[in-house]
């Protein structure tokens, strides 16, 4: 799997787990894991038509019906962590979303810092809001080597053109271009 597709896969992970606030990360994990090969063929960097959304919506397992998620008292997200290798989960996945989850409210402050006008991140769209704090965590948190700023950047608003409209790829890039100019001072 590119590292695109597991960005796209670690925001739709993130954006249905705050959707579904009332579960825990493990039970989003599990959710992810019951429909990891249908998500990963529509993770292909290209907008989906709403026939393919309701196809997508249709397939999808939900994570009330999910058997697993009934023994979750017995399990937590750091044993599904350490399950990486078995159970075929890239392990760059697992590091975006353990890494977004806790740094959630330094993300989401840095956001915040660089956003004008009258917007807050409690104003922004779930989605660009999960997008944004993926492309921060890359530029704050992973090695230059690995992820250059301008990567994560461009991931980024090729993930907007995905999910978002024009008018918010254009927001995305300016509170990303922004964190940048202070990153790079």
């Amino acid at each position: 799997m590119q590292n695109s597709q597991i960005r796209e896969l670690a925001v739709l992970f993130l954006y249905e787990h705050d959707i579904n606030q009332d579960s825990d990360l493990t039970a989003s994990f599990q959710y992810y894991l019951a429909n990891r090969d249908l998500l990963v063929q529509f993770t292909q960097q290209s907008e989906i038509g709403d026939e393919e959304f309701e196809q997508l919506s249709n397939h999808l397992t939900p994570i009330k019906k999910i058997e697993q998620v009934k023994d979750l008292s017995k399990s937590n997200f750091t044993d599904l962590k350490n399950d990486v290798s078995k159970e075929g989960i890239p392990p760059y996945l697992v590091e975006l979303i353990t890494g977004i989850h806790n740094h959630q409210e330094e993300l989401d402050q840095m956001i915040d810092a660089h956003i004008q006008g009258r917007w807050s991140v409690q104003r922004l769209e779930k989605i660009n809001l999960q997008i944004l704090r993926l492309a921060v965590y890359e530029m704050c948190y992973s090695s230059e080597e690995v992820v250059p700023n301008v990567v994560a950047l461009s991931e980024a608003l090729e993930l907007a053109k995905c999910y978002s409209d024009d008018a918010s790829r254009k927001f995305i890039n300016g509170v990303l271009a922004n964190i940048l100019a202070d990153l790079d001072q």
